[in-house]
């Protein structure tokens, strides 16, 4: 382990072939309300990955945002404000330059409105070489919401994506999705996807527990 640019770097090598994929966790703790903190972590968690030769970077659920809270006008206002549209010009004039040499994608997630007033979209994306970030064919909208997400956000309806990469395909679940195996079933025998990236936002003391 080592540290950089105030983070703690821990490194793990599977393969000594070079040209075998690398992937980037950043598990960093999103601030809210606190949205410019939580960019300026991406920024330089993403710059680490560029220097250490990163493929691909994932990036906790809620890494833009932060979570919600209950105070109800003021989290609406906030969210409303960090909703991932409202921040396409940092996305492709500070985040995206740094892609090329092998670093091929950034993996975010955050809040995109939805269609009906006042609530939102979980939304993963991929930030590549492709403006279109939040197109349908780079988004996944989380299917399953627990506890207060229930408030705010709503149900994604295409419930699955997949992304053809030269490493392999991948598709994507966010946090309580991870526990409905029908999903995770159709992405392994219906999609036949290579992995499965699950993003999540976990506390970090101890572990949950889920009943069956």
């Amino acid at each position: 382990m080592v540290h950089g640019d105030e983070f703690l770097i821990a490194e793990r090598s599977y393969s000594d072939d070079e040209s075998m994929l690398s992937v980037g966790m950043a598990n960093i703790h999103a601030e809210v309300p606190g949205l410019e903190a939580n960019k300026d972590k991406i920024l330089r968690a993403a710059s680490i990955f560029a220097e250490r030769g990163v493929n691909i970077a994932v990036f906790p659920e809620f890494c833009l945002s932060g979570y919600f809270w209950d105070q109800r006008d003021d989290c609406l206002a906030y969210m409303s404000g960090a909703a991932v549209e409202n921040h396409t010009d940092w996305i492709e004039n500070e985040l995206q330059p740094l892609l090329g040499n092998g670093f091929e994608a950034v993996l975010l997630n955050g809040l995109t409105a939805a269609t009906t007033k006042d609530r939102f979209l979980n939304r993963t994306f991929a930030v590549g070489r492709d403006p279109d970030h939040l197109a349908d064919e780079n988004t996944y909208d989380k299917v399953f919401l627990p506890g207060i997400e229930k408030d705010y956000t709503d149900s994604g309806r295409d419930d699955r994506l997949v992304m053809a990469t030269r490493h392999g395909r991948l598709g994507f679940t966010t946090c309580y999705d991870y526990l409905f195996s029908e999903l995770l079933r159709e992405y392994s025998m219906v999609e036949e996807v290579d992995a499965i990236v699950q993003i999540a936002s976990w506390r970090a003391a101890g572990n949950r527990d889920y009943p069956a």
